[in-house]
Order: C-alpha cells, then structure tokens, then sequence
C-alpha cells in the first residue's frame, strides 16, 4: 500500500516538519504536499493525495470544518487528525465525521504502524467491496441481457406465427372467393340454360 499524503497544519513550521518527517519516514506514505486548512480544497486536485494528515491544533473548530468538507467532497479519501493531547470529546467527534484515527503528538509515532494497517485493511475492504458490486452488476447485466434475447425470440416466433396464420387465412379468403365465384357461374349458367329452354318451348 502506497498512499499520497497531504499534510495540512497551520500551527506553524516546527510542527509541519515534525509531521512531515514522520510521513517521509514512515513505509507506505508518501508526501506529496504541504497546505494550510484554506488551501486545501485548492491543492487536492492538483495533488491528488488519497490520505489528509489534518493537525488540529492551534484552531480544532476549523480542523472539524475541514474534516466534514473533505468527507463530503472525496468519501474515499483517508484522514488522520492529530493534537497535541488526547481530549475524549474532540477525539469521539472526529472519529464521528469520518476520521480514521485520531494521533496524539507524543505518541503518533509509535500509533502510525498500527494505524496504517487498519487503513490498509479497511482499503482492502473496501477494493473487494467494490469488485463484489461490479461482478454483481455485471450478473444482472447478463441476466438481464439474457431476458431479452428470449423475449425477442419469443416475439419473432410469435410474428412468424402471426404471418403464418395470415397467410393461411387469405389463402381459406382465396379459395373460399373462387367457391363462390364458380357456384355462381353454375348458377348463372342453369339460369341462361332454363331460359333458354322455356323459351325453345
């Protein structure tokens, strides 16, 4: 697993290098950028990170506002927040909107491990996931597919039926007319023939 990291702090440059030192040195992360909470939205796409390191200090309410946008925006991207103490209601908040862990400055360190690979469990998740939806997708598609190739027979056979049937009733018109037609030349002619007849006599 590989993934492109945004670092977002505003809580200045010793801070950003301390976390920013962790992404370089941690397997399995990759810098690709530096942003305060303002810039971010104008940076992912540029950058095009699939994890958000967001340090919410000095200003938490801003970090959770960022937290909730990036949620919205891009549902797959991972976030990590961090702070300088662990705060159960700031932490339970976060996790809520959607972070994937909540790092502490003097323990994040040896937390990264451990929390990359519930990233990577939760990714590998979420990879299956998706190829369970499109190999179901495509069985419906199949189905579906199927289903109308069977109703297109069925209607071609019933149209050859149909044209079956049709010609069969013009052909009994036919022969019916023809019928008639002779029965009333017969007729005609035992007419003539009786007239011609009564009057020889």
């Amino acid at each position: 697993m590989n993934l492109p990291t945004l670092v977002v702090c505003d809580a200045g440059e010793d801070r950003t290098a301390q976390i920013t030192g962790l992404v370089k040195a941690t397997p399995g992360l990759t810098l690709v950028g530096i942003s305060t909470m303002h810039e971010t939205f104008e940076k992912i796409p540029l950058l095009n990170p699939k994890l958000a390191w967001i340090e919410l200090t000095p200003d938490p309410d801003e970090g959770i506002k960022l937290l909730v946008g990036l949620k919205e925006r891009y549902p797959d991207m991972h976030c990590l927040v961090s702070n300088d103490v662990l705060e159960a209601d700031l932490v339970k908040m976060t996790m809520q909107t959607g972070a994937d862990d909540f790092l502490d400055h003097m323990t994040m360190h040896a937390q990264l491990p451990e929390v990359l690979d519930r990233i990577a469990s939760k990714q590998n998740f979420q990879v299956e996931l998706s190829r369970r939806k499109t190999e179901e997708h495509e069985r419906i598609k199949a189905t579906l597919d199927m289903k109308r190739v069977q109703s297109e027979a069925s209607s071609s056979r019933t149209n050859l039926r149909s044209i079956k049937k049709i010609r069969t009733d013009e052909s009994r018109i036919e022969s019916r007319a023809m019928i008639n037609l002779a029965l009333i030349i017969v007729l005609v002619a035992l007419v003539v023939g009786a007239v011609f007849i009564f009057k020889a006599h």
